[in-house]
């Protein structure tokens, strides 16, 4: 349950409280809801947050939107998540929008395995940069002794 949900149902003390606790939150003025919600999912952006919390946002305003009975279709999913990853997944948001289109579920793993590429790629860039520094210290040390 997320913490908004949880906020409301805090002191409650039993299932039919909740219930109607929760039915009066998200069903209330539900256009509006339906409104926000959806303008969240699509201005959502990864930006400094981690891959796995981006996708447990964008995947919350799916579900809320859901409990308010206005679910989203698997390919708005995947074209909203996809939209928000920014320019460093601008290959792999270009290759996953071409014809056949993966679903949201087939999406997932292949955008954590992207993410675990770039992060390998990342060290292997890093690693000769500081083995050149290293030696540049040590020929310096020596060259001062």
């Amino acid at each position: 349950m997320s913490e908004e949900a949880l906020g409301t149902v805090v002191g409650l003390t039993n299932s039919f409280e909740v219930w109607t606790a929760l039915t009066n939150a998200y069903s209330q003025d539900s256009q509006a809801r339906e409104f926000e919600l959806n303008l969240k999912l699509q201005e959502k952006k990864k930006e400094s947050t981690s891959l796995i919390d981006y996708i447990r946002e964008c995947k919350l305003t799916c579900d809320q939107l859901n409990a308010i009975g206005r679910p989203v279709l698997d390919q708005n999913k995947v074209f909203c998540l996809l939209s928000g990853l920014g320019p460093q997944y601008e290959s792999f948001t270009t290759a996953m929008l071409k014809p056949h289109i993966p679903s949201y579920n087939d999406l997932i793993p292949l955008l954590y395995s992207h993410e675990l590429r770039n992060k390998s790629q990342l060290s292997e860039h890093a690693n000769p940069t500081l083995a050149f520094v290293g030696q540049r210290s040590i020929l310096l040390n020596h060259i001062i002794k």
